[in-house]
């Protein structure tokens, strides 16, 4: 039997697998591991202030800090309660 009246036999799917290495550190592409919220300061200033916190560019267990994922948790539960309180408005 060819190789082609095999395949056509068959008629099984392909998957294309493909194997990335187990790390627990931030992928870069420069050569520094730190990584840099593209924030602007200004504001984050205004809200250190308001809020009585001290911005880290890192989450930290540290007490009174607040950290950029803070910040994003923060506004997907205003969107997201609004979207629940409205029902119909969608984003």
């Amino acid at each position: 039997m060819a190789l082609n009246e095999e395949k056509e036999q068959h008629n099984l799917p392909f998957f294309l697998c493909i194997i990335l290495p187990l790390t627990n550190e931030q992928q870069t592409i420069g050569q520094t591991s730190n990584r840099t919220p593209n924030l602007n300061k200004e504001i984050v200033k205004q809200i250190e202030e308001k809020i009585c916190l001290t911005f880290t560019n890192e989450k930290e267990t540290t007490k009174h800090t607040f950290a950029p994922i803070d910040l994003l948790d923060y506004i997907y539960a205003v969107l997201y309660s609004l979207k629940k309180h409205f029902g119909f408005w969608s984003i």
